[in-house]
């Protein structure tokens, strides 16, 4: 009968202390999949027969507890992240047909395939199951576009949108369900205003 009794008291002792963790502190590494919700990359919507699309960003965080802070509660972690988005716009156009002297109704489109990378920084402050943050990301974005046209003598055109090194703010909070899958969400400027995903403690 001891011998019963004390194993359940080391088994409750592990599963206590296993689950009496902070959901993130140093040496914790997070992995987040997330579906963005709104652009910082826009299109003129004046035009005659006008229209545009785009998929949600699509992306992959990760941050790492890297620094520890006298306070158990607070965390400073390195990470980064990567994240894509396909757009397309359209719109009916007019040319000048030289071969048949006559003016040709066509519609003309662009397509832009978004990336965005780079590391990020931020600032934690946690409790056993849930956590809230907020840093710095530092990424480069990489624009590739194609133009087309229904007008077979329209040539080629140069889209607006080019790549280059950007930065974004963020904050956010994840809730974990158990001690190594939860749910996340993001607030800020970098890919897209707001973020919610799954996130994994690994």
């Amino acid at each position: 009968m001891r011998k019963i009794l004390i194993t359940i008291t080391l088994a409750v002792s592990a599963i206590t202390g296993a689950y009496a963790q902070n959901a993130f502190e140093k040496g914790t590494n997070m992995l987040g999949a997330y579906v963005g919700l709104g652009s910082r990359y826009s299109f003129n919507t004046i035009g005659t027969g006008y229209s545009s699309s785009a998929t949600p960003w699509l992306g992959v965080t990760f941050d790492n507890g890297t620094f520890g802070l006298p306070d158990p509660k607070m965390t400073i972690s390195i990470g980064g992240m990567i994240g894509f988005q396909h757009a397309s716009q359209s719109w009916q156009t007019s040319y000048y047909d030289q071969n048949s002297l006559s003016i040709v109704n066509a519609t003309d489109s662009w397509s832009y395939n978004f990336i965005t990378l780079g590391p990020r920084g931020a600032f934690h402050y946690t409790w056993e199951k849930a956590e809230v943050y907020g840093g710095l990301m530092i990424g480069y974005s990489i624009v590739s576009s194609k133009f087309s046209s229904t007008y077979a003598n329209a040539g080629t055109q140069t889209a607006s949108a080019a790549s280059g090194v950007g930065y974004g703010l963020f904050a956010g909070g994840r809730y974990l369900f158990t001690k190594g899958f939860g749910v996340y969400g993001e607030l800020g400027y970098g890919t897209s205003y707001l973020n919610i995903g799954l996130c994994f403690k690994l």
